[in-house]
């Protein structure tokens, strides 16, 4: 797996922060067609600095690439979307923060420091239909069995389909698409929120 990340942003804050880190090993500072279209969506303005994972085959073979960002330009969740529809790469993008994100119906959601903003797009191939649902329910569940593997105790639950909430306050969210072509289920794309040290301050519009 490829890590590109702007060296500014998060060189400090993001990779070398990450507990029991992977040896990286330094890449051709030129970036492959997808990442270039990635990059620009992302952050157009911060240098990047490719890196290739090793040692971590069993944890990371799954994917092909991800994105680390301080603060993303634009959603990324929206950058996979337009760049990667045709793609077979797996791809994440994790952003630390963030600008224009938003939860289903377009509503905004404050991408802040310290939170979760996770979005990754991975080529599909399946008939289309109603188990084509399984996708839309995929992200929260996932959230919440990660919820539970970190022991949290306060009552969580899921307002069908794409909110999280602990008690009643609404801790995280989800957003999923599916891109479809001639019948078939070509590509998957998944956006998840998770408010993990900050607490946006929000108005009734946003929830």
């Amino acid at each position: 797996m490829r890590i590109v990340y702007d060296i500014t942003q998060t060189a400090e804050m993001g990779l070398a922060g990450w507990p029991g880190l992977p040896v990286l090993m330094e890449e051709n500072n030129e970036l492959f067609p997808e990442e270039t279209a990635l990059w620009q969506g992302l952050a157009p303005r911060e240098k990047h600095k490719p890196k290739k994972i090793s040692g971590l085959e069993e944890k990371s073979g799954f994917w092909d690439l991800l994105c680390l960002v301080g603060e993303s330009h634009e959603s990324q969740y929206d950058v996979l979307r337009t760049n990667l529809t045709n793609s077979n790469s797996r791809m994440a993008c994790l952003a630390l923060s963030g600008q224009g994100f938003h939860g289903q119906r377009q509503r905004p959601w404050r991408a802040l420091a310290g939170n979760l903003h996770l979005s990754i797009s991975v080529p599909l191939e399946m008939e289309s239909g109603p188990g084509a649902l399984g996708w839309t329910m995929l992200p929260a569940v996932a959230m919440m069995r990660v919820l539970k593997e970190f022991g949290i105790e306060d009552p969580y639950g899921i307002k069908w389909v794409n909110d999280i909430f602990c008690g009643n306050k609404k801790m995280g969210g989800v957003i999923s698409a599916l891109s479809v072509s001639e019948g078939q289920i070509r590509r998957g794309f998944l956006g998840l929120g998770l408010n993990v040290a900050v607490s946006p301050q929000i108005d009734s519009e946003t929830c």
